[in-house]
């Protein structure tokens, strides 16, 4: 039965924690379900692409915004996405 994918985003960073200017933090996405092969591109706030389930993002003001992983395979498609935002000094997501 064709199965369109289902992927989710994590970060490799404690949850709740503060992300601060210069540090960096590494996303994973990774297909839930789906049919394979799952093709998997990142799309950054500033709307480059890159392909491959990992993206790595080093914070500064530049790094505010949406990041958003989709996952395509014959079936169709699905996306996830993970958010950086600033409060004050201090990163969040």
């Amino acid at each position: 039965m064709p199965v369109i994918p289902v992927v989710s985003v994590r970060a490799n960073h404690p949850d709740g924690a503060p992300l601060y200017d210069g540090a960096s933090v590494t996303l994973e996405c990774e297909p839930l379900s789906g049919n394979l092969p799952v093709e998997i591109t990142w799309v950054s706030p500033s709307g480059m692409r890159s392909k491959g389930s990992t993206l790595t993002i080093f914070i500064s003001p530049e790094s505010i915004g949406a990041y958003v992983c989709i996952g395509i395979n014959s079936f169709g498609m699905h996306s996830s996405t993970f958010l950086v935002a600033r409060a004050g000094n201090e990163f969040n997501y």
